[in-house]
């Protein structure tokens, strides 16, 4: 197992009592090249903040083969938690970055019940060289607030009126201070 990057090579020398073997040893070359990916993100957790629910808001973020000379392929993702039914991967997902390419991630948030919502995505990948998984894991968060109510008066007063008089009109503003109109 190599313990650095790089192009390797060496000698491997078996002992033998064989009397065919000249020696009593036989030498194999050995050489052999030492590689990563790695499946990084530009960023562990995604924030959404705070959404009306029924709306839906967008984030991205880059994720980034930043490993040497070993391509990553078979990329999916997958959602779980609590609440992973409220976010989705909406851009396509590349099927292979190279060493050195990132990709940019599109994730939709459409909150259907009010309070946190928390949800992982999990990005998993294959190295091309050594046929090893690898993923990454990041938190998605938002919020979604209940509507809100609000009137500019708390009471409306007519006074005495007779039946015959002429109908008296009042206002009233009726508003929705909720988070982004929910």
């Amino acid at each position: 197992t190599p313990e650095q990057l790089g192009d390797f090579a060496g000698t491997l020398t078996l002992a033998s009592n064989d009397p065919m073997v000249v020696g009593g040893t036989k030498n194999v070359s050995v050489t052999g090249t030492a590689v990563t990916s790695n499946l990084s993100a530009t960023q562990s957790t995604v924030d959404f903040g705070t959404v009306a629910n029924g709306s839906v808001t967008t984030e991205t973020l880059s994720i980034e083969n930043n490993g040497t000379q070993a391509n990553l392929t078979d990329i999916a993702t997958n959602l779980t938690g609590t609440s992973s039914e409220q976010y989705s991967v909406t851009s396509s997902v590349p099927s292979k970055l190279e060493t050195d390419e990132s990709q940019t991630l599109t994730i939709e948030f459409t909150p259907t019940a009010t309070g946190e919502q928390t949800a992982a995505l999990r990005i998993n990948a294959t190295d091309n060289v050594t046929a090893t998984e690898t993923n990454l894991t990041l938190t998605l968060t938002g919020e979604s607030s209940p509507p809100a109510v609000a009137v500019n008066r708390s009471q409306l007063s007519f006074g005495s009126q007779s039946v015959t008089d002429a109908n008296e009109t009042q206002g009233i503003e009726v508003t929705n201070p909720g988070v982004n109109g929910t």
